[in-house]
């Protein structure tokens, strides 16, 4: 079974990522630009790729956020992540093509989501047609962390930052995380600001929330 390992930057995928290299030095790294990615985060595993002398692919989607936001009319939401099968898994199947993959392995665990339970360590993705081998399906928080100070792992620096290490949009991320973000990158804020316009509120806390209202709460979270 020909495999690549799928890269996300984060913790979790940090410790298969290595778990990997040990195996097979030149194993396919494939990492997905969402086009919504954390420029630190871009930073941080071009710099990795260069340090580890990883075999690194990144994709990105044949169309980016806005141009599916535009069309959709309607911000991601837990309910309905729009953004998870536009700007992540088309990449991911493009590149199973183009390295004639037969599946990725990944730094999915049980642990954090609720979806996951019934998980095997072996699953077919039935949309995307690949298979995942998730071999740390079954840790916990403290069993990466453990891992990753054994091994010295240089984690992401989006963590120390943000606390997250994800899109810079995303339905998923906590208010304290947001307000982080866009205080740093007040032209991320622009950008949401553009289209909360025509489409509304981009954030969902207890409420719809524009981002003007959640920078108001800056001195509250920093």
């Amino acid at each position: 079974m020909r495999l690549a390992v799928s890269f996300s930057g984060g913790r979790d995928s940090l410790v298969v990522l290595h778990q990997a290299i040990q195996e097979d030095p030149n194993i396919p790294v494939v990492f997905v630009d969402t086009t919504i990615t954390l420029p630190e985060s871009l930073e941080y595993i071009k710099w990795l790729a260069d340090e580890w002398g990883l075999n690194l692919h990144i994709y990105k989607p044949r169309h980016d956020f806005w141009w599916w936001l535009e069309r959709k009319k309607i911000w991601p939401t837990k309910n309905m992540r729009w953004c998870l099968t536009k700007l992540k898994e088309q990449p991911f199947r493009q590149a199973r093509r183009d390295l004639n993959l037969d599946g990725y392995i990944t730094g999915l665990r049980r642990k954090e989501s609720l979806r996951r339970h019934a998980w095997a360590k072996k699953s077919w993705h039935k949309i995307s047609r690949y298979w995942l081998i998730n071999p740390i399906l079954d840790w916990s928080h403290e069993d990466v962390r453990r891992y990753i100070k054994k091994h010295n792992l240089p984690i992401n620096p989006c963590y120390k930052l943000y606390g997250w290490s994800e899109c810079w949009y995303c339905p998923y991320m906590g208010k304290a995380t947001a307000i982080k973000i866009y205080t740093r990158h007040p032209e991320f804020a622009e950008k949401i600001m553009e289209y909360e316009k025509r489409i509304g509120a981009s954030f969902y806390f207890h409420k719809k929330v524009y981002i003007s209202e959640l920078l108001k709460q800056t001195t509250l979270h920093l």
